[in-house]
């Protein structure tokens, strides 16, 4: 299936192809799918659970992927919750532009900072943190 949004025709407008990195060596991700509204997603945890997120992937409306510190085989933290996946070494993460499996464009909601020594969160906390992430914030609809 090739995607493209509505209203582009022309070729070469965006990516054809999608750019990917390893996990493991430069960082490793944590996805919070159904995540709507990352701005809330944000305030909420940097207010209320005193953690700051780094680069930031959305995925249309499906899901927010925080790049994290990298960790070794077999170090990868368990997601405390089912809407939470922890991508350690020997996964593969889709940098914007592009397009998800499902056809939803790539976008950074905070971009990749690549400043020699800028660092990452470690996973860890923020895994903690959107565990406890309270439903109401997850779903909620973004303030138009």
């Amino acid at each position: 299936m090739r995607c493209r949004p509505a209203g582009r025709k022309a070729r070469g407008q965006l990516p054809t192809a999608n750019i990917a990195t390893p996990t493991g060596e430069r960082f490793d991700s944590v996805q919070l799918r159904h995540a709507t509204d990352p701005e809330a997603i944000l305030s909420w945890l940097a207010d209320t659970a005193e953690v700051l997120a780094g680069p930031v992937i959305r995925s249309a409306t499906t899901s927010l992927g925080f790049l994290v510190k990298p960790t070794q085989a077999g170090d990868s933290p368990a997601p405390p919750v089912p809407w939470l996946t922890y991508h350690g070494p020997g996964s593969l993460v889709l940098l914007p532009p592009g397009w998800a499996v499902d056809c939803t464009e790539l976008s950074w909601v905070r971009p990749l900072d690549l400043e020699v020594g800028a660092a990452l969160p470690p996973g860890g906390p923020l895994l903690d943190a959107l565990g406890r992430l309270p439903a109401e914030v997850r779903v909620r609809s973004p303030k138009l």
